[in-house]
């Protein structure tokens, strides 16, 4: 609950050497109380204090069983006779008489409450920020915020970074009795030292208003003084709180005579001290601030030392400057020259400490010769500025120096040149088709001719022998200084000795290097350039933009329109497939794959109109006669062969007749089944629908159907990536075998890379790749589809029933008992049994008990579904209502259920239905009058195939904990045709483990926005800690 009044919350650090470090939070009231005279007179209460800090952050949930009771702290505050200032914030919250007398300093007692450097790690991060919440929305939370507190928060934010960034170092300190371990920040980075350079221009000068012991007069440490103890304290306890969960490593012991052993043990541990004798401490403490003097400096400074090279004008000699630049802004450079004779511009730009920042110039300098020798001369020059470098100096100080120089925080500028890859020796290759090919299989033979490149330039032989005879590593080619390395002109004299100047490479090949900008090598050298010529530079522009394809309209035959989205996607369907490469159609469910797909088929059939087309389309049984329906809508000039059935033809007969047939459709189940006679049809190209059932390359389902993998090869699918970047090169290995690699290759090129350490390089590198092959438009793209109503989709946050709750703690007590000693298998069994039985208990406790009898009254989640349900058929009859579940059982109780509440009819959809039920069950329930109002499908047998766009309301009854999985059941009604807004209704109870999961998926949508499980077996590698937490029940799960 909030405060009973408005607050200001403040905050400071209390730094005493003798006692503990603390942050000292107060707050201004709203009421005057007129204590006593050194008493603040318009402080908050404590309890007041208490309940603030509670709204703040959920962080601080520990401080609600025992909370901190009042302390008593000194303010230095601008104050009249009348009492202190108001904040400016505060003016107009707290009444007081005007004063016109000037304010003074004065000591005031205010009662607040301390927390740790920890608890502040957890908690001012999340005070809000003033650019995202405004004071009004504050003010409707009871409690304003101090700009103390905001300062401070800014300073643990940045604590926080370098935590992350791991830019900390051990240090030691201590007297002669006690040694301690420390760990410091350094502030190596330009982004660091900018972020330390602001904090300490902008402190507030309430952050020193706390007084610490001693006498009144004596001043406040000034800002940087004390930002510097902040930081220090927040790193050193942040990281030992990380260190210390993994334990002290093996070998290493706080209590170990040996010096080195106890300061490294006690770095892992949350007590910093340890003993040794003096003089070993002594030595030991001398070696560690030598080690670490070059990195803990530059901590105020807002200049770095820099150093630009240019390359020469007299094409001799190089020039390197000397001078100083901001880190506020690196445009805003002093050259040394102006440092040792300053004009008003010089000393303005240097804040009028031109001595201090030529003692910076200075020290840099020395750091940098000590780095790169040629400087050393500069060092004993009274005004450094300049130092010319010959070409070879030059290039050791591109090669080497520059590198290490940023490293200890100078400021390099080089020439753009150099850090381009153009600028290297290497190769252009030329590439072609051979003679009479037509088509660009992935297999097929290109010839190339090459030559050497330097500087983006193609040079001949003859010029290059030419620049390799000045032997210098820095040439000027046609006006460009480029860099000649004497390891690469090895390689290229050897290289053109060896080769005629042509050679082949497969189509493959060359695709995946000229897309993902890969180029590889040649002979050791770098291949800079493919210049694909002819009809193949067209086809590879074509392929790149995709915007280029040329439009092919509707074709002959088709009974319907095309949207202009749709267009595009036939005309890029037909593209790859007139250069003999498989297409993945990706768009978002409901955008209308199937009639892209039979529009490809009718343009096909175009092409040779008095055969046969005998492709194969692979689908999931729940969808075959959905595409038998289509076809015969659309294109009902298109035979169609159902291969499904007890009474389907096998042997000669099916291949006879799959022959004669255009399409032929089958399921994912019969095609590993059938494999043997699928085998014998030579078929003409094989697509799959719901491509994501081969996402398993292991699978034997989706060995058998990569078998059947010729001609023109499609997969659709509205979600190509589920979880993992193996299920992407799956689809990608069927469609166009060979062209990502093997699966190991991938896994180590891309896979590891993105999934475990996020590189945006291998992102990019595989976007590059794949995306000329898949084509992905959504729903929500309002340049795609403007007349598709809204999806407007929220949490229904239920309450367990006494009865759940009781059944819930029951099923958690006995799996914490079982859980005590059970490993590998027999424990995992045991996580996942227990998820199913808690997701049944917050179903329903019949279903968990496997009973019948009374529905009504016993689950929290039951009651609410007949709320809603009772809403929806009150206010709008014509509304239609999609509930899915994961449990055949649940559905049986919900049918049962709604049946009986609203005398109706409610048909179920799962797994035993037949097709002809299942068939009977959509075409009723999608009747434009009547039909049955509401309609209950298990989630793997309705989710997916399905045109129900007479819904306007889903209700997913229970998780699937997959938003693909999910996203896809919506999608049923979510679709081309739907012409109402759908809400969309997902159950969760409160304070079990369905909330918690939910806050997981939702804090984990990185990976193609879907990347928790298609099952729950991650769940099984919590720990047993974990999975208390994830299983506990929580007091708000109860209903009133």
């Amino acid at each position: 609950m909030p405060p009973a009044s408005m607050l200001l919350l403040h905050g400071t650090w209390l730094l005493e050497s003798n006692q503990s470090p603390g942050f000292f939070i107060w707050a201004e009231g709203e009421t005057w109380r007129g204590s006593a005279q050194e008493v603040h007179p318009f402080q908050a209460a404590h309890r007041d204090l208490l309940l603030a800090l509670f709204t703040l952050a959920d962080e601080l949930a520990e401080l609600v069983e025992s909370p901190p009771g009042p302390v008593n702290h000194t303010l230095i505050l601008p104050s009249t006779k009348a009492g202190p200032l108001p904040s400016p914030q505060w003016r107009g919250h707290i009444n007081l008489r005007p004063n016109l007398e000037k304010p003074q300093l004065r000591a005031w007692q205010v009662t607040g409450l301390m927390l740790t450097p920890a608890q502040i790690l957890e908690m001012l991060p999340v005070v809000p920020d003033p650019e995202v919440q405004t004071p009004e929305e504050l003010e409707q939370e009871g409690v304003l915020y101090g700009v103390d507190l905001r300062y401070w928060r800014e300073v643990t934010l940045l604590a926080q970074q370098l935590l992350i960034h791991q830019q900390y170092v051990p240090a030691l300190s201590g007297d002669r009795q006690i040694s301690r371990s420390r760990w410091l920040p350094v502030f190596e980075t330009n982004w660091s030292q900018v972020a330390l350079y602001r904090l300490g221009a902008s402190m507030p000068g309430i952050c020193r208003a706390l007084k610490a012991s001693g006498p009144l007069r004596e001043p406040a440490p000034d800002s940087p003084a004390l930002l510097r103890q902040v930081l220090e304290l927040l790193v050193n306890t942040g990281a030992r709180r990380v260190l210390s969960r993994t334990g002290c490593p093996e070998g290493l012991d706080p209590n170990n005579p040996n010096a080195i052993n106890a300061w490294l043990a006690s770095l892992h541990t949350y007590n910093d001290q340890f003993r040794c004798p003096a003089p070993i401490v002594a030595l030991l403490r001398e070696c560690i601030q030598g080690w670490l003097k070059p990195v803990l400096t530059n901590w105020e400074e807002n200049f770095a030392v820099s150093l630009r090279l240019a390359p020469p004008e007299d094409g001799k000699r190089w020039l390197l400057e000397l001078g100083v630049q901001s880190r506020e802004d690196s445009t805003v450079r002093i050259r040394a020259a102006d440092l040792w004779r300053p004009d008003e511009t010089t000393i303005v730009a240097t804040g009028g400490q031109v001595n201090a920042v030529r003692n910076k110039l200075r020290d840099g300098l020395a750091i940098a010769a000590h780095i790169f020798p040629p400087l050393a001369r500069l060092v004993r020059s009274a005004t450094p500025s300049l130092r010319y470098l010959s070409t070879e100096e030059a290039y050791n100080f591109l090669r080497d120096a520059a590198t290490a120089l940023e490293a200890q925080g100078l400021a390099v500028q080089v020439p753009n040149w150099w850090k381009q890859k153009s600028s290297k020796l290497g190769v252009s290759l030329e590439v072609r088709q051979t003679e009479g090919a037509s088509q660009m299989g992935l297999d097929q033979v290109l010839q190339y001719n090459w030559k050497l490149a330097l500087g983006g330039q193609s040079l001949t032989f003859e010029e290059f022998q030419a620049l390799a005879a000045q032997k210098v590593p820095l040439v000027n080619v046609r006006g460009q200084w480029v860099n000649l390395d004497p390891n690469e002109v090895e390689k290229a004299i050897a290289f053109w000795e060896r080769q005629q100047g042509s050679g082949e490479m497969r189509a493959g090949e060359f695709l995946r290097r000229s897309l993902a900008q890969d180029k590889g090598s040649l002979g050791g050298l770098e291949i800079q350039n493919f210049d694909a010529q002819g009809m193949l530079g067209d086809f590879l522009s074509r392929l790149k933009s995709g915007d280029q394809v040329e439009l092919l309209g509707a074709p002959p035959g088709l009974e319907g329109q095309l949207r202009p989205y749709q267009e595009r996607g036939v005309s890029w369907l037909g593209f790859l497939h007139k250069w003999g490469l498989g297409a993945c159609l990706a768009d978002d469910m409901g955008l209308g794959k199937t009639i892209e797909y039979i529009s490809h088929l009718l343009w096909l059939k175009k092409e040779n109109p008095k055969k046969s087309l005998k492709v194969l389309l692979i689908c999931p049984t729940s969808v075959i006669s959905n595409w038998s329906r289509e076809v015969q809508k659309f294109a009902p000039s298109l035979s169609v062969l159902i291969q499904h059935g007890s009474n389907r033809l096998k042997g000669q007969e099916f291949i006879k007749s799959a022959s004669k047939h255009d399409l032929t459709l089958t399921s994912y189940a019969l095609a590993l089944r059938d494999l043997k006679d699928l085998k014998k049809v030579e078929w003409s190209g094989v697509a799959l629908d719901e491509a994501q059932n081969i996402k398993n390359p292991d699978a034997k389902q989706t060995r058998a159907i990569k078998q059947l993998a010729q001609g023109s090869r499609v997969a659709l699918t509205g979600t190509p990536v589920e979880n993992r970047l193996g299920e992407l090169w799956s689809i990608m290995d069927f469609l166009n075998p060979g062209y990502l690699g093997n699966s190991e290759r991938f896994k180590e090129e891309f896979a590891l890379p993105i999934e475990r350490h996020q590189s945006e390089e291998a992102a990019g590198q595989l976007r590059a790749l794949v995306q000329p092959f898949i084509l992905r438009r959504l729903k929500t793209d309002p340049t795609i589809i403007q007349d598709l109503p809204e999806k407007q989709e929220s949490k229904v946050y239920c309450n367990l029933s006494k009865e759940q709750a009781s059944l819930y703690q029951a099923v958690v007590q006995d799996t914490m008992k079982k859980l005590e000693g059970a490993e590998g298998i027999a424990r995992r069994g045991i996580i996942l049994a227990t998820l199913t039985k808690l997701k049944q208990v917050c179903n329903h406790p019949a279903q968990f008990l496997k009973e019948g009898g009374i529905l009504a009254g016993r689950s929290g989640k039951l009651n609410r579904l007949s709320e809603l349900i009772e809403e929806i058929v009150d206010e709008a009859e014509n509304d239609k209502v999609l509930i899915f579940t994961q449990f055949a059982e649940m559905g049986k109780m919900l049918q049962k259920h709604l049946k009986s509440q609203f005398q109706q009819e409610v048909p179920f959809l799962y797994g035993s239905v037949s097709k002809q039920k299942r068939d009977e069950m959509v075409n009723e329930f999608q009747q434009e009058t009547g039909g049955p109002q509401f309609f209950i499908l298990s989630i793997k047998a309705g989710g997916v195939g399905l045109n129900l766009t007479r819904a306007n309301h889903v209700f997913h009854f229970d998780r699937w904990w997959n938003p693909a999985v999910e996203n896809q059941a919506t999608d049923r009604a979510f679709r081309i045709g739907q012409k109402k807004n759908v809400q969309v209704h997902k159950f969760v109870c409160v304070g079990t483990l369905e909330e918690r999961i939910d806050q997981l998926i939702e804090s984990k949508k990185a990976l193609a926005e879907q990347v928790v499980g298609a099952d729950e077996n991650w769940l099984t590698e919590l720990s047993t800690d974990q999975l208390r937490d994830l299983f506990s029940l929580s007091q708000e799960a109860l209903e009133d």
